[in-house]
């Protein structure tokens, strides 16, 4: 009985280190800062096309006549703004962020709405960011991307230097802060942080040439752009990419 009881415990303990080993050591943590739009072009709406399948079931004359049940696909438009459409693809996102991930928001307006935390914690928070975050004021990104550089500077300290920093920028409109964008990015590669820009409803935008750059229009294409420039997933069909050649 005694032989048993040993036999249980090394097993237990043999589970518990695998489960540890599993999960990712915090100094190799892997860090994404988003900057998030929230000017007041971010309230220009536009006409959504949403698809919803429904069981449609059969008349009295139908059911006579021994049709069955099919599904049926509805159509409807609905007017969307360009900060729900962002917004909802940031949830897609987060949901799709694997565990080693730590996550940061910054609204280019409201300023740091979540500092860095595990994704688990960010995807607690969101909605209750989102309530927070409106459209409203000017597009100040260079400022944005000096705030996103220090706090991930500051991580990287604390990871002593490992892991992975990365800033993602979603928007909607060119830069016009104080601060000059492109010397702003510039600093945050000189750093050796990674820094990509989703262009909300933008063939062309000033980062295309200094950052990796993707436009993206439907939250589909967002989700995806987001996917590709953070996930370096190679899926990717439906909006257009431009990639900085001397980045």
């Amino acid at each position: 009985m005694k032989a048993k009881v040993v036999t249980l415990a090394t097993i237990f303990m043999l589970l518990a280190g695998f489960v540890q080993a599993e999960e990712v050591n915090p100094l190799y943590r892997k860090n994404v800062t988003i900057i998030f739009d929230d000017s007041g072009s971010m309230n220009a709406s536009i006409k959504v096309r949403e698809e919803k399948e429904v069981l449609e079931k059969p008349g009295r004359i139908g059911r006579l006549l021994g049709r069955k049940e099919q599904l049926k696909t509805i159509v409807k438009e609905r007017d969307s703004t360009r900060i729900e459409r962002a917004k909802e693809a940031l949830r897609q996102f987060l949901a799709a962020l694997p565990t080693e991930y730590n996550v940061a928001i910054i609204a280019i307006n409201k300023g740091i709405v979540l500092s860095l935390v595990h994704v688990d914690q960010a995807r607690e928070q969101l909605e209750t960011i989102f309530e927070r975050v409106r459209a409203g004021g000017k597009t100040p990104l260079g400022e944005a991307v000096d705030q996103a550089v220090q706090m991930l500077n500051v991580q990287k300290e604390t990871q002593a230097g490992l892991g992975d920093y990365t800033i993602l920028i979603i928007t909607d409109g060119e830069s016009n802060g104080r601060r000059d964008v492109n010397l702003a990015v510039n600093a945050a590669i000189e750093q050796k942080l990674l820094v990509s820009t989703i262009g909300l409803d933008m063939k062309q935008h000033q980062l295309m040439h200094t950052t990796q750059f993707v436009s993206a229009s439907s939250v589909d294409e967002l989700v995806a752009a987001s996917k590709k420039l953070v996930l370096a997933e190679a899926a990717f069909d439906s909006a257009e990419e431009y990639i900085a050649q001397d980045f």
